[in-house]
């Protein structure tokens, strides 16, 4: 997997001990007058969070 991982043009690094993905859906949601929800999307946002050990200065 760190054969194609590459953090500001630094590509010789370890590989991550993990790495999870995350996705959020944005919305805007209001009642009615009457009472009806009413949901408006608005966007999908995507997170990905990548952890190493120890790194040295290499």
């Amino acid at each position: 997997m760190a054969k194609n991982f590459v953090i500001d043009g630094l590509t010789n690094l370890r590989e991550p001990t993990s790495v999870s993905f995350k996705k959020k859906h944005i919305t805007n949601q209001e009642r009615t007058m009457s009472g009806k929800l009413v949901v408006d999307y608005i966007a999908t946002k995507s997170t990905v969070s990548v952890s190493w050990g120890v790194l040295n200065n290499d």
